[in-house]
């Protein structure tokens, strides 16, 4: 696994890179960064090229916006690929790495090679949730993100997770001090300001796969089904026993889903 960076704008972009074969970039949740990809590291470097970037201000990745939108998170996903010398990939985002993997897939569909959209929706922020962000940005502000990630921590894992998982619960604490709280604001700022993207689901040409946790309290099981109904190209895969990091809380089930949905990609490109 080696980290590199490159430069792009203003800003410094960190990147993971690890693995031979057909490449899959990863872009992460909210407010983690690429090391949240590990398991996946481990089991699928065996068979694909795989890339994970740090989304700016968050990781090792600088400066911070002011306003981390999903479409400057796909500008960097594009650029990321440029400076690999890669013409396609298979995209996969998990949370806000899917809303930023929905703004690439509409900005930037030569470079689209399949969509993976896990634990994420396709839908803009309700007035409700815009408002919350608001709140949490304040909170942030006043108290710091300890508190905030008091709250947050046991959103995001299933029922499973917290019982039987605490080294999971101690990897996510990890990867969440590493964010910097004027990061965490700017995330928070950028995905209130999104659009509804099923438009995007609608008209893509390339297979899509949608993963949810059973136990997604955040994006449940229905709004998966909801995005994956809106693409002719889109499978559904519901993980057992998982919440909204699915990635994490059951990344044997996890790679399973994306290994068996790469393969019957190419065996469908191929005419098998």
């Amino acid at each position: 696994m080696k980290r590199s960076s490159f430069t792009w704008n203003e800003y410094t972009i960190s990147f993971i890179e690890v693995g031979q074969g057909e490449s899959i970039l990863f872009l992460h949740a909210f407010p983690f960064n690429a090391l949240m990809w590990e398991p996946q590291f481990k089991e699928l470097s065996k068979s694909y090229h795989l890339l994970a970037v740090d989304l700016p201000g968050l990781g090792q990745s600088t400066p911070i916006p002011d306003t981390l939108t999903m479409d400057l998170g796909a500008d960097v996903a594009a650029a990321l690929l440029d400076h690999c010398h890669i013409s396609s990939a298979t995209i996969c985002g998990l949370s806000m790495g899917g809303y930023t993997a929905l703004a690439f897939a509409e900005h930037y569909p030569e470079y689209l090679e399949s969509l993976v959209l896990a634990d994420t929706h396709a839908a803009a922020d309700s007035p409700e949730k815009k408002q919350q962000r608001q709140h949490l940005i304040k909170q942030i502000n006043n108290q710091g993100p300890a508190s905030f990630f008091k709250e947050f921590i046991p959103s995001i894992v299933g029922t499973n997770t917290k019982k039987n998982h605490p080294e999971t619960i101690s990897y996510i604490q990890s990867l969440l001090d590493m964010a910097n709280i004027n990061a965490i604001a700017s995330a928070l700022q950028g995905m209130a300001k999104r659009p509804d993207r099923f438009s995007v689901l609608q008209h893509l040409s390339v297979p899509v796969l949608v993963i949810v946790g059973e136990e997604d309290g955040l994006t449940p099981p229905s709004n998966a089904k909801h995005m994956a109904d809106a693409s002719s190209l889109a499978k559904l895969a519901v993980i057992p026993n998982t919440g909204h990091m699915s990635n994490l809380e059951n990344p044997q089930q996890f790679n399973a889903a994306l290994h068996t949905f790469l393969a019957q990609k190419e065996k469908e490109k191929k005419g098998i």
